[in-house]
């Protein structure tokens, strides 16, 4: 646990007396010794992470107690899914069963405990919770894989998988084309869409085409220069295209679509107008959305969206989610360990939003991207592939580009007059500014001037270490000069760590649990003619009912842990008092407390959206956004 007169004086290496900087120096230097860099984690090598996870870095009790929680859902609700299977199915109810009520006994327990926790006491319950956890797991794992379950025959069997735990309501309603077309803008992948002036020439959609579904009075050329026309291109995907995997001797795909949305005149929102379902449009024809009295073209169509949403199941979980979020903030964690003193502002102001991640992550790389997870069952190819794509998606990512204000001008969705319905961005937006003026005030309570940012010799080291090729190689990365620009790269490791990871996370349960609507792969090939297939052919491109409930045990879990929501610093050892003692920052009226209120006026300015909005937007509610990666 940190010191307290660290949290209450927090201080510049600069500022310190010669023999407090020698205390630094070797703190930093046992800080190196404790977190060390690898590129050759199992199952991400190529990728900077810390070779271990530290005592310090391991969660509270409260985390593993939501863990646990959700754990017990998912337990309860395979017993529901399961009650008339085959013989030795009351022998498995009963292991299970009996699981969930060891691990409930031992939350009660941790709950009921009047004793301050100390490192000690909470290695000792999270090592009993973590043994209990596992023999709930492997009861789960083995009553639900003796019980292999066939393709659906209709949606109401994938509906049927839903007994304890909430049928997402998209199910209702996804194959309407506004739905799907509203996903690009509210759903979990929101960080693709792009505003284009005139088609790719590998996507020739006719004027004639555009026109079947928009009408005769707009047209391509009208709508790219008047900013309604806007491009989904999955072409980063072309690697998993040409590497299908096998799930029990059948192959699955991923697929790498265009798809073509626009705003009609005068409208708020995007419809979609065509997709083709590949890159080549020599082997891929172009299906342009149907008339609703065109039944002969209805399933074709159908099986086209599948294709998109397979692609952007994969770039979101890959890309936006992974590597973007996960691997990008472990770079910064572990920088922040190794170059920064526990003395110091910017370690003080970072370590609650790293709260979890390596332990996560080590998580992530030992059983998620492992050969045989539930990963490797649910996407569309061997998991080395999706392994090394995530992998060079994080090197590839360039940090200042993609500050939330410069990649939504890059991407040409900046323009609300011309996109006016945008939930992510606007609401991505306000966030993104409620973080950055509480930063620029904590900035500028430690540094009084630019030459203080230049003279702080800690914060070049963390600098250099990011910049670094064999340590964090954030691509992009530069050393910071102003307090402005401090501001900034704080600002997007705060947002990144906080609401991008949660917009990109919580979806997962609420949406993404919903199989026939969100799958890692597709189970059948590309349509080659639009007006030749059958609902049959559409319920072929879906995963089993098996896999559609190894979906939902997965994502349940992963889109519930909401654990300590942004604003919200505290210590995290039980009873997790008030993290920040510095009055200059933490007293009233200061810019803690100023940040706090700005998030409580954010939620009511988005709650106030979402009424008007034709769904609402849930995702980047403050009280809906978690202060770090712990999930």
């Amino acid at each position: 646990m940190l010191a307290e007169s660290s949290r209450r004086n927090p201080s510049l290496p600069q500022n310190d007396s010669p023999a407090s900087q020698q205390l630094r120096a070797k703190q930093l230097i046992d800080a190196k010794r404790e977190y060390t860099w690898s590129n050759q984690v199992v199952n991400l090598v190529g990728v900077p992470m810390s070779t271990a996870v530290p005592a310090a870095d391991q969660p509270t009790l409260e985390w593993h107690a939501l863990v646990t929680e959700a754990m017990i859902e998912v337990g309860k609700n395979l017993l529901a899914t399961r009650v008339n299977e085959k013989q030795g199915w009351f022998g498995r109810h009963l292991q299970v069963q009996g699981q969930m009520d060891a691990l409930q006994g031992l939350l009660d327990k941790a709950r009921d405990s009047k004793e301050p926790e100390s490192p000690a006491s909470r290695v000792d319950m999270v090592a009993q919770i973590a043994v209990a956890l596992g023999e709930l797991k492997l009861a789960e794992a083995v009553l639900f894989h003796e019980s292999e379950q066939p393709a659906a025959a209709d949606l109401q069997a994938y509906n049927d998988l839903f007994k304890e735990i909430e049928i997402p309501q998209i199910s209702s309603s996804f194959q309407n084309d506004e739905v799907f077309a509203r996903l690009r803008v509210a759903g979990p992948n929101t960080m693709l869409l792009k505003g284009i002036a005139g088609l790719p020439d590998k996507f020739p959609v006719s004027e004639q085409q555009y026109q079947q579904v928009m009408g005769k009075q707009d047209s391509l050329a009208k709508a790219g220069s008047e900013g309604r026309l806007y491009l989904l291109d999955y072409a980063e995907l072309d690697y998993l295209v040409d590497n299908p995997g096998l799930y029990k001797g059948k192959s699955k795909y991923v697929y790498a679509p265009f798809a073509l949305f626009a705003v009609p005149l005068g409208g708020q929102s995007l419809t979609p107008v065509a997709i083709q379902c590949g890159q080549d449009p020599q082997k891929f024809p172009i299906f342009p959305k149907p008339a609703s009295s065109d039944a002969r073209a209805q399933w074709g169509w159908e099986m086209a969206k599948v294709i998109v949403q397979v692609a952007d199941t994969n770039y979101l979980e890959l890309f936006v989610h992974l590597a973007r979020t996960h691997l990008l903030m472990e770079a910064f964690a572990v920088a922040t360990y190794r170059c920064l003193a526990s003395e110091h502002p910017l370690y003080m102001l970072l370590l609650p939003h790293f709260e979890g991640t390596l332990y996560i992550n080590s998580k992530a790389a030992s059983s998620l991207l492992a050969p045989d997870s539930t990963n490797d069952h649910l996407f569309g190819t061997p998991v080395q592939c999706t392994q090394k794509l995530a992998g060079e998606d994080r090197l590839a990512y360039d940090f200042y580009a993609n500050m939330l204000p410069t990649d939504l001008a890059a991407r040409k969705v900046d323009n609300a007059g011309q996109l006016p319905d945008y939930p992510y961005r606007d609401d991505a937006l306000l966030i993104w500014d409620a973080i950055h003026r509480w930063l620029t005030e904590y900035v500028s309570i430690y540094y009084s001037s630019d030459a203080q940012v230049v003279g702080d010799t800690e914060l070049a080291a963390w600098t250099a270490s990011l910049m670094d090729v064999n340590e964090g190689n954030v691509k992009g990365f530069k050393a910071i000069a102003t307090r402005e620009q401090l501001t900034d790269v704080l600002t997007m490791v705060v947002f990144t760590a906080s609401a991008q990871h949660s917009a990109a996370n919580f979806p997962q349960k609420s949406m993404m649990m919903y199989a026939p609507m969100f799958s890692g792969a597709g189970w059948g090939v590309v349509p080659e003619v639009q007006a030749e297939y059958t609902q049959q052919d559409w319920l072929d491109m879906l995963p089993s009912l098996s896999l559609g409930g190894e979906q939902i045990n997965l994502l349940s879990v992963l889109g519930s842990i909401y654990y300590r929501r942004l604003g919200d610093y505290r210590s995290n050892y039980s009873p997790y008092p008030e993290w920040f003692e510095d009055s200059n920052v933490a007293g009233n009226d200061g810019p803690l407390m100023r940040f706090q209120s700005a998030l409580l006026q954010a939620e009511a300015t988005i709650n106030a959206r979402n009424l008007r909005r034709p769904s609402p937007y849930p995702y980047l509610l403050p009280s809906q956004i978690a202060q770090s990666i712990t999930i």
